[in-house]
């Protein structure tokens, strides 16, 4: 049971935590900064403006910063920190175990959006949708070389 809280539990709800936090201090510092409609940015998929203009090929979230800084922060930190607290010591027999929290957690992401790759959806939002999903699986695929790299041991037989 130990293990599964430390390995499954703990890291997925760690991920959770962050993805809100982060995910709420970035909509709130863009809309203070840039105003609402930048901070619509970040999440292009269901704003019927951007839709628009992304079926009219004006706009491509590929080439918005905004939509790059957060896929980039909340990849780094949530998916990257998530799969780094889970690797993190793990013995090899877990290592199956400790992947999980970031295969969920993108799974997430994934089943909501799923409409983004029907055939009528603009071609540029299901580019951006596919490079998100790249970052984040990247960047816990990160979290998780540093800490086989540099965590304790993925020799011995700790959970």
């Amino acid at each position: 049971m130990k293990l599964i809280f430390r390995r499954l539990i703990l890291p997925f709800i760690l991920m959770l935590a962050l993805w809100t936090i982060i995910t709420m201090a970035i909509d709130l510092t863009t809309q203070e900064l840039l105003g609402v409609l930048e901070a619509e940015r970040m999440m292009p998929y269901t704003n019927a403006h951007l839709l628009e203009e992304a079926s009219e090929g004006t706009y491509s979230p590929i080439s918005d910063p905004v939509f790059l800084v957060y896929i980039l922060l909340i990849g780094i930190a949530v998916f990257g920190g998530g799969s780094l607290f889970a690797w993190w010591g793990v013995a090899k027999q877990h290592i199956a175990i400790a992947s999980v929290p970031s295969i969920i957690g993108i799974s997430f992401i994934v089943f909501p959006l799923r409409f983004v790759w029907n055939v009528d959806y603009p071609r540029e939002m299901q580019i951006a949708l596919s490079l998100e999903l790249f970052v984040y699986a990247l960047s816990a695929a990160l979290g998780m070389f540093i800490a086989a790299r540099y965590g304790k041991s993925l020799h011995n037989n700790s959970g």
